[in-house]
């Protein structure tokens, strides 16, 4: 029974000893902290968010509770720079927002602490953010596209995806009535289309970048230009017609030989072709006639067609052998040259030299072809155009021609 209670009672003093000994290296362990007495915290920055800006951030966080708080400090650049300001705590939960400027491009670790009214801190808060400036600036470039090609009256523009911090694109034209268009294009968008675009115009756009959702600022690529790239065409010739002015020489020997001729499509049949009647009265050279393209143009090449039905007719009687190509927006009603732009005075030129009457295998195959002729560059649209025939390759006074053709871009009013 004695052994039994010794037993015991060793145990107990075991116990005891080394309950102790735990409870000196718990001590141990929070000495830190109580030293100079017990350390009080105040409440600390919550939910700090870092928002991103040109060289400058901005810090968010909440203050929840602790009445006492009142002021903050921030830390940054390995706490060589810091700023501090006051708070005021009301019954709400308050947002606070502090705004550091001037703050050089780079990745900044912040460090946030909060004091109350008896000078005691919180323990730190700390969040990762990115100032940006001109070197991000530099790097950017502007959205590109597919295609940009004309319908109708518009420019479409066939963007290529863009990067995920576009936010969008700032386009700016002058249509063709001289209003000055702004268009915002969202990143989203792949197709673009422009009204009323100018024939041959120019648009203006810059690529706007929100390098972070919640960044503080946007940031643009350089302004570029675009010009519309034009591809020259044959013109149509669907909607021309005759335009008869006072002092116009238009009218042919025969019906079938009338003016309309010159834009059947036929160059080489008979009797597909515009003769002029030689029995006019005071018939003379020069002499001219006005046609109507149906819209407006810029015109680039003329091409004119001899009578080729018969090679009797090439180089010879009425082909016109020097001439003149004017164009106007708007003819005077009364015939006269006003208005009217020299686009070119031309000789036609046949390959041998021979004398009339005597053909080569090249002259018949350029009075087949047509020869074709470079209108004066202008930048101007037309709808009119007069040809002045001043002399032909037989001396007559009456201009036989089987085809005209024209070449250029369309124009929009």
């Amino acid at each position: 029974m004695k052994m039994y209670n010794y037993k015991i009672l060793t145990g107990i003093l075991c116990f005891s000893l080394l309950s102790i000994i735990g409870c000196k290296k718990m001590d141990s362990t929070y000495s830190e902290f109580l030293e100079g007495g017990e350390k009080i915290y105040t409440s600390k920055a919550d939910s700090l968010l870092v928002r991103p800006g040109n060289e400058r951030v901005m810090l968010s966080w909440l203050l929840i509770s602790d009445p006492k708080v009142n002021k903050y400090k921030i830390f940054w650049n390995s706490r060589k720079d810091s700023l501090e300001g006051t708070l005021k705590k009301t019954a709400e939960v308050d947002s606070i927002h502090v705004l550091i400027p001037n703050l050089k491009e780079g990745v900044y670790n912040f460090e946030v602490f909060q004091y109350d009214n008896l000078g005691n801190s919180s323990v730190k808060v700390e969040a990762i953010g990115k100032s940006y400036g001109k070197q991000y600036l530099n790097s950017l470039l502007n959205r590109a596209f597919n295609t940009i090609q004309r319908n109708g009256s518009n420019l479409e523009i066939e963007w290529m995806p863009s990067e995920e911090s576009v936010k969008e694109v700032q386009l700016e034209y002058t249509d063709n009535k001289g209003v000055k268009k702004n268009e915002t294009i969202p990143a989203a968008e792949v197709l673009t289309v422009l009204e009323n675009f100018p024939f041959g115009g120019t648009f203006n756009y810059k690529t706007i970048y929100l390098p972070e959702p919640l960044s503080l600022d946007v940031f643009s690529a350089a302004l570029v230009s675009e010009t519309e790239k034009l591809e020259e065409m044959n013109i149509s010739k669907a909607n021309w017609k005759n335009y008869p002015l006072p002092g116009d020489t238009y009218q042919s020997e025969y019906s079938d030989w009338k003016i309309e001729n010159l834009w059947d499509g036929f160059t080489d049949v008979s009797p597909k072709f515009f003769y002029v009647d030689p029995n006019l009265p005071d018939l003379k050279l020069p002499n001219w006639f006005t046609l109507d393209l149906g819209s407006k143009f810029k015109l680039t090449k003329f091409r004119m067609y001899q009578l080729a039905h018969a090679e009797a007719w090439m180089y010879n009687y009425g082909a016109p052998k020097t001439f003149e190509v004017y164009a106007s927006q708007s003819p005077a009603s009364d015939g006269s040259w006003t208005g009217w732009d020299l686009l070119g005075s031309f000789s036609s030129v046949k390959p041998s030299g021979l004398p009339n009457g005597d053909l080569s295998a090249d002259d018949v195959a350029r009075a087949r072809a047509g020869e074709e002729f470079e209108l004066k560059a202008t930048d101007k649209p037309y709808q009119y155009i007069r040809v002045k025939i001043t002399s032909t390759w037989g001396g007559n006074l009456n201009p036989m021609i089987s085809e005209l053709s024209l070449r250029g871009f369309y124009a929009i009013d």
